[in-house]
């Protein structure tokens, strides 16, 4: 008996799933524990309509790309000031009322500018900047090493940021270019 969780993932171990599944199943349906099935079409990233789809079971070798997302950081102490606009200028971190709206910039700008030297010595005290770009590739790294490794899939990992650099919109336009 295996355990299923939202994410698709099981308590099972992967080496029964591949034993068991990969002579009815691609590499690719086993490591993400999906089933495309042959009839299963799935459009393309440049398809406008759905006359414009493959199906996934008729492709030989699919490009797997995984792309991950996080908050992001500064990585130097001179980014500081920067990364603390960009997260208090989203309206998601500072809502202001609807009539303030328009102010949200320059509110951005002034607790920045307030905060930077505060949490310039923070980061400061851990190395001079965030680790979470340098944590980030490294689980990429070990995502694709694991991926080859456990299913013999090539993958390509792409980080996106939110509020620091690589952003997320940059992720987006290096997977449409790959």
């Amino acid at each position: 008996s295996c355990q299923h969780y939202a994410s698709g993932f099981s308590l099972q171990s992967s080496k029964v799933v591949v034993g068991v599944t990969s002579q009815s199943r691609t590499k690719l349906e086993v490591a993400t524990g999906l089933d495309f099935g042959n009839d299963s079409m799935l459009p393309t990233p440049w398809g406008e309509s759905n006359t414009d789809s493959i199906s996934l079971a008729d492709m030989k070798d699919p490009k797997v790309g995984v792309l991950l997302l996080n908050l992001g950081g500064p990585e130097t102490g001179e980014d500081v000031e920067g990364f603390l606009y960009n997260l208090f200028a989203d309206p998601d971190i500072i809502r202001l009322p609807p009539l303030l709206s328009p102010l949200q910039s320059l509110v951005a700008l002034l607790i920045s500018k307030r905060r930077a030297p505060k949490s310039r010595e923070a980061y400061n005290s851990i190395g001079g900047g965030s680790p979470i770009l340098q944590y980030t590739r490294a689980q990429g790294d070990l995502m694709v090493k694991s991926l080859k490794d456990r299913y013999g899939i090539e993958a390509k990992t792409y980080i996106g940021m939110r509020y620091w650099y690589p952003f997320t919109e940059e992720a987006l336009d290096q997977i449409q270019e790959d």
